[in-house]
């Protein structure tokens, strides 16, 4: 499992934090997340809401899923979700800006 417990609540690229914890927490520690339309947009991903009445049919949709589905949604995006969990990496990059 992936499960990055020392990034904390800073390992996120989110507008807004959702229920006290990051959209990279939750798919850590194994939850399916309910992001909007304009997160990540280039990634084919099933569960979006920009609406609290989208949100709720959302969730509703991934309670229905069986393990084996919320597998096939949760391992892929894991995954793709690793090109941003490099420490080492997003450190210089801040560095650079914050030494200019």
């Amino acid at each position: 499992m992936f499960m990055k417990q020392d990034w904390g609540i800073s390992h996120s690229a989110h507008i807004y934090e959702p229920f006290g914890y990051s959209i990279f927490q939750a798919v850590d520690w194994g939850k399916i997340p309910i992001i909007a339309h304009d997160w990540l947009p280039k990634y084919d991903y099933p569960f979006r809401a920009s609406t609290p009445e989208e949100f709720k049919q959302q969730y509703n949709n991934i309670c229905e899923l069986s393990l084996q589905e919320r597998r096939d949604i949760l391992f892929p995006l894991r995954e793709h979700l690793k090109q941003w969990d490099n420490k080492e990496q997003w450190r210089d990059k801040l560095l650079e800006i914050y030494n200019e």
